[in-house]
């Protein structure tokens, strides 16, 4: 059949392709990490319409051996995502998020796709309540406070980053506007019995992958890439994230964010040869910036005196100075070995900071042995603007705004009248509330705003169409 995109965070090319349907929960390992790809609408959210509709996936990040979990863009059914760690035993740290899009953290929903009515999915806000962490890239973090009604700020991660998982790290790839990468690190070379979560009537499948796994979010699918015409979207950002991303080990296999295919995953190397969109990034952008290089390892490869592994988690100890002190027995990642000064360079996991240190003072973390960071601080979620503060903001828009914005802005086409399907809401929440949702900011102050952008911001848009139709005859 023809593949038809979602109305939401669809593939950006139609591809005709056949879903993946019945029990096939896949399972992947890489050394001592056990991934499960949770399809909802079939594992999870399964009674949901929209949840089958949108076909995202869950992942599970399971290491095997102190059997705690991470899960990536934990939504649409947290409850069913808690019950199956609960059944795997396992227990949930927190979550990490590729971007904002409903679809993937939950929250509320936009109003243009519910006719005005309030609506809203689980998600982060979930992961919240029970006690996990929560992480998101830059920029995401606000958005995501005001649509999942977070309490505190999502721990903000960046290009090159490390989330601690036990023995085991994952790997911050950075993220194209509209969609995300990471690449969890083996916990070890070789994984504990493994872990059944449904038995054999579900026909699990096991796939081994030690080159690495990078699960995606909306940035590759499968022969395909996440649209680039939804709002904070970037189509050259997106080029240039698929160009960095075609550099991996073609072994690596892509785990992506949404079931838009017949395979569930890809290698990285097919993607290349076969995604179209992958290929004109590579062709638009064939000189990306570098992966960091705890990412772009092979799992496989060592370095320096001690053979340590470049992605790895490492100890730091024997530091003598009062600052190093303070650091000893703290976890970090190999990222290299400076055979000219004969050292060590380790990324902590507590801040994105790199140390250049001697042999002596780095060790390998026994497989099951805690070597967590510590906890890390988490700002209280600031508070949204007030309705005069937004307004004057909004105006400030268009008073501050360049000529071709201008005309960018008076070309905007639907009704003009303040409603759920006015174009100016996803300008002005895209611009002034890094994309979340004006009634989740305001509530009960939504109609003060309305009756604000009527009163002072309408007459400025008037005045401004006004002068570009002038300008244009």
């Amino acid at each position: 059949m023809e593949h038809r995109p979602p109305r939401f965070g669809g593939p950006s090319t139609s591809p005709r392709m056949d879903r993946v349907e019945g029990p096939t929960t896949q399972v992947l390992q890489c050394g001592g990490v056990l991934v499960y790809q949770l399809l909802c609408g079939r594992e999870l959210a399964a009674d949901d319409p929209m949840a089958r509709q949108l076909a995202n996936y869950v992942y599970l990040v399971v290491n095997t051996h102190d059997r705690t979990a991470i899960a990536v863009d934990a939504a649409w059914d947290v409850e069913g995502l808690y019950g199956l760690a609960s059944a795997l035993g396992v227990t949930i740290r927190g979550a990490i998020y590729t971007h904002g899009h409903f679809d993937h953290c939950g929250g509320e929903l936009p109003p243009f796709m519910t006719r005005g009515r309030r609506v809203s999915k689980p998600g982060a806000r979930d992961i919240e309540v029970r006690g996990g962490r929560v992480w998101a890239g830059p920029g995401d973090g606000s958005q995501m406070t005001g649509q999942c009604q977070l309490s505190r700020q999502p721990l903000e991660v960046g290009d090159g980053d490390v989330l601690d998982c036990g023995d085991l790290v994952l790997h911050a790839t950075g993220r194209a506007r509209g969609g995300g990468a990471g690449k969890p690190g083996a916990a070890s070379e070789s994984a504990d019995p493994r872990l059944k979560m449904f038995g054999d009537a579900m026909g699990e499948t096991l796939t081994r992958c030690e080159a690495g796994l990078l699960i995606t979010g909306d940035t590759v699918f499968v022969g395909s890439c996440g649209r680039t015409d939804l709002p904070g979207s970037d189509q050259e950002q997106m080029f240039a994230s698929l160009s960095r991303l075609s550099k991996l080990d073609p072994s690596v296999l892509v785990l992506p964010g949404h079931n838009y295919s017949e395979l569930p995953f890809n290698s990285v190397g097919a993607e290349r040869a076969q995604n179209q969109m992958m290929r004109m990034g590579m062709s638009q952008k064939p000189s990306p910036p570098r992966l960091p290089p705890c990412v772009l390892c092979d799992n496989r490869g060592a370095c320096g005196p001690k053979g340590l592994k470049i992605g790895r988690k490492v100890r730091i100890k024997g530091l003598t100075s009062d600052a190093g002190r303070k650091l000893n027995g703290q976890p970090g990642v190999v990222t290299g070995f400076a055979s000219d000064k004969g050292r060590y360079a380790v990324r902590l996991i507590s801040r994105p900071e790199v140390k250049c240190l001697q042999p002596d003072n780095v060790e390998s973390v026994p497989s099951g042995e805690t070597c967590d960071a510590p906890e890390p601080e988490q700002k209280e979620a600031q508070a949204p603007p007030t309705p005069r503060e937004f307004v004057d903001a909004a105006i400030a828009l268009i008073d501050n705004a360049t000529s071709d914005e201008k005309v960018r802005m008076s070309r905007l086409e639907g009704p003009l009248d303040w409603g759920s399907r006015d174009p100016r809401w996803i300008l002005l929440t895209t611009r002034l509330l890094n994309g979340g949702n004006a009634r989740a900011a305001f509530g009960v102050a939504l109609p003060e705003v309305i009756s604000l952008l009527t009163q002072e911001f309408d007459p400025k848009w008037r005045t401004m169409v006004s002068e570009f139709l002038v300008s244009e005859l």
